[in-house]
């Protein structure tokens, strides 16, 4: 609470909105004792170095969430600097820790120059609507049906009866009683009879081959089947939807494709780059000193 109080907050409206590339530094946060400032170019060089998927959920927090990432960061450094003034920065560990940081970031800087007007969006739509137009049967969805189901089991090995009772109760079905409350009452499938035995959408291959056959088999919406046995009961099917085999539209399949391009063009870039100071015979390596090694703490 001490450090709390003497972090003066200022400029934070800004951040109302996603955190932008500032013209010049803008103070967000300053620790009064020290005078110690926390700047927007110090939360956008934080943010460059998380992964991706955390920068975007921190650039999307609430004000209260992002003035805590502010003060959680100025307190980074206000104990980093205490650190420094304890010597702890010339250390061999601690030195040879941060030169390992400095050399990832700069390998990060210099990766991410290489890729800077290589990477165009145009570009990888192009591809992406060339892959989608050359192999529609990889953006093709399966025909799907809904369907519901009331399950009657024989669990005194009594089939019989069981088929008896499942009868009965699709005879009650062809009279006009509704399906969901008969499911609810007598259906033994525990996932489904609360919801009126309502299995949701399923294409081929989800379903033991007997349910299936007969439940794609329906044809029209309502449409109940006869008594169906498999190896977990006795089954009456009542088909509720389809929907056909189709074309995915490329809007939805667009940035999936557009990625997998971007990934591809990152890497192949990023080889270059390390094949140029990593030639065949430039690199030798200490074999013996290698398997010395005892990488345990």
């Amino acid at each position: 609470m001490k450090l709390k109080r003497s972090l003066c907050l200022i400029s934070l409206f800004f951040l109302l909105g996603q955190f932008p590339a500032a013209q010049a530094e803008l103070v967000l946060a300053t620790h009064a004792p020290t005078a110690t400032q926390f700047t927007d170019g110090d939360l956008q060089a934080d943010l460059a170095n998380r992964p991706p998927d955390t920068a975007k959920r921190l650039r999307e927090q609430d004000l209260a969430s992002r003035e805590r990432l502010v003060i959680d960061l100025l307190t980074r450094r206000l104990i980093a600097q205490k650190a420094r003034n304890i010597g702890l920065d010339k250390s061999h560990p601690i030195e040879a820790r941060v030169k390992s940081a400095t050399e990832q970031v700069l390998y990060d800087a210099l990766m991410e120059q290489a890729e800077q007007g290589k990477i165009v969006d145009a570009e990888l739509e192009a591809l992406a609507l060339t892959d989608y137009r050359a192999f529609p049967e990889k953006f093709t969805s399966q025909e799907e049906i809904r369907a519901s189901h009331i399950l009657i089991t024989a669990p005194t090995f009594d089939y019989e009866a069981a088929r008896v009772a499942a009868s009965v109760i699709l005879d009650r079905l062809k009279a006009g009683e509704p399906f969901e409350r008969l499911a609810a009452a007598y259906s033994k499938d525990p996932g489904t009879a609360k919801k009126g035995g309502d299995l949701g959408f399923f294409p081929r291959g989800k379903m033991v081959p007997e349910f299936e056959k007969v439940a794609f088999n329906l044809k029209e919406s309502g449409e109940l089947s006869a008594i169906v046995q498999t190896s977990f009961g006795f089954h009456i099917i009542r088909l509720d939807e389809r929907r056909p085999t189709a074309l995915k539209p490329f809007s939805e399949v667009r940035e999936g494709l557009m990625n997998n391009h971007r990934t591809r063009m990152r890497t192949e870039i990023r080889q270059g780059v390390i094949q140029s100071v990593r030639e065949p015979e430039t690199i030798k390596t200490q074999t013996e000193a290698i398997r010395s090694l005892s990488l345990s703490n």
